[in-house]
Parts: structure tokens; sequence; C-alpha cells
């Protein structure tokens, strides 16, 4: 019997008094769970593979909030960490990047900033991308050696997440310019290198992710690697291939097989932002 499960990703909600609040990502966010309740087959689950906050690696709060609204929907829900939940990939001349503050407080109000479950003979693992290459050596080490763990499992079936893409066309490429998007959106050669590896002997169906806000699946070395699009926004200024739009991913698994069906948003939002997107004033969002 096929059952399914949905990845959302990069849904930003934000907290209405914060000046960085856009409420048009908050209105798109509940559409996409209005559309959710209408499949012909409900979820198991839900996995958000990141960026659930506008700025909650600073602002605790909008973590609070973000956890407050999921609790209220009907399906279980699994998270991992986006860069706008616990900082930016790790360079040494930047303060907005992962620090030990930022991941001690989203794993206070979140949990844990990976998970691991088995459900219906499936191997679910979800994993902070934000670790790799950081200076938090100890916790980049004891996620290696996790990941490694749980390649090591002989579940059939293993579908991974993290927030991150791990590389722009493979992990054999030449390091991106730290100051490029490509840069900023994958995790590093030799982490890349190494994740890969591991995916290759634990024979890792899928990697998927989010953070690019567009929809690809490709395959390397027979692994998938799939992008979830974002429900919030479009990104501009890359030249990353792929599908751009807003929605949602509905995984659905018949035995060991699992087909990805993109859903567009019903119905974007028109309500108008604040901050970067100046409109409407903060008191009338009170």
């Amino acid at each position: 019997m096929t059952w399914s499960f949905i990845q959302m990703s990069d849904i930003h909600i934000g907290v209405k008094n914060e000046i960085k609040f856009q409420p048009s990502w908050v209105e798109n966010f509940f559409t996409a769970i209005e559309q959710i309740k209408q499949l012909e087959i409900q979820p198991d689950f839900l996995i958000v593979t990141g960026d659930m906050t506008r700025d909650g690696k600073s602002k605790p709060n909008e973590l609070e909030n973000v956890k407050r609204i999921f609790k209220t929907l009907d399906w279980p829900v699994y998270f991992i960490p986006g860069n706008h939940d616990v900082g930016n990939r790790y360079r040494d001349d930047k303060s907005n990047v992962i620090n030990q503050n930022n991941l001690d407080s989203y794993r206070k109000i979140m949990g844990d900033d990976k998970f691991l479950f088995e459900h219906k003979g499936i191997q679910f693992v979800g994993f902070n991308s934000f670790l790799f290459s950081s200076n938090l050596e100890k916790d980049e080490s004891q996620q290696w050696d996790w990941l490694e763990e749980q390649a090591n499992n002989s579940t059939q079936s293993k579908l991974w997440f993290m927030h991150s893409i791990p590389f722009i066309d493979s992990p054999e490429e030449v390091e991106p310019k730290i100051d490029t998007a490509e840069w900023y959106y994958t995790i590093g050669k030799n982490s890349a290198q190494r994740l890969v590896s591991i995916l290759k002997k634990g024979n890792v169906n899928s990697l998927s992710n989010g953070h690019v806000h567009i929809h690809t699946k490709r395959n390397y070395e027979n692994i998938d690697f799939i992008n979830c699009p974002s429900s919030a926004f479009i990104t501009e200024g890359n030249n990353l291939e792929g599908k751009r739009f807003l929605g949602f991913l509905e995984w659905q698994i018949d035995g060991e097989t699992a087909k990805q069906i993109p859903h567009k948003l019903s119905k974007i939002s028109e309500l108008e932002g604040i901050g970067f997107n100046p409109g409407v004033p903060i008191s009338s969002l009170n």
C-alpha cells in the first residue's frame, strides 16, 4: 500500500513585531498546510529541512513561535536547522555564522539538531549541515561518527536529509570562491567528498535538501540528490539550475520505491512586507 510524507523547507516564519517579518511568507506557509490537508493520501509525518525562521539564530522567540505553530498540526514533525536558525556556513571573518550559542539555543528550544527513526522499514536520518567545516570541532566530530554509524545500519532503504546542498555539480569540483552564492549554498569540497563516501558505503538511496529555494532531482553515483522548494520566496542572484516555484514535496512510498511529487502553492500571498521590502507599518500587524 502506498503511503506518504511531506517535505517542506525554507518556510521562514517570523514574528510580526520584528523588523524583518514578512506576512506573505507566513500566509504562504498556511496555504501549503491547507493543501496538504486536502491531499488524497494523508501524510504519516512532515519533515522540515531547515530555515523554519526568518532570524531564529539571533531571535529565539522565532524558534519558539515555529514550534508552537507546528504543535497545532495533526502530524508528527521532524526538524533540522538551516542557516537562518543556527547561523551561516562557518568563515572566520563573519559574525553571522554558526556558533555554540546559536546551536545551544536551537537545541534548547527545538530539541536535537538531528533526527533518526525507522518507519515502515525505511531509515530516516536528518542532520545539521552547518557543523561541517565549522569551528565546533567536538560537535562536528560527533556528527561524523553518528553518520557513519547510521550508514552502517542494515535497513534496506535509507532516506537522508540536511539543509545545504553538498555540491553544485559533483564532489570533485573546484571549491567555489568564498564570496559566491555557490560557496554559500554548499558544504565545502572536503566535507562533500567525505559525506558522499559515507552515503555510498551505506547504500543510502537519497539525500534531500532545501536552502536554494528551487526544485531539482539528479543522480550521482546511484544516489538521488533532491532539492525541496521553499514556500516563502524564490531566490534571485544565482545561476543554479532547477524549477523555481513556491510549494512543497509530497513523497509517496510504495514498497522500496520513493517518488517525489512537487506541489505548487495554489495561491501566492500578496500581503505587503516590511524590513527588506518596506510596506505596511509594524503597528498595523499587531
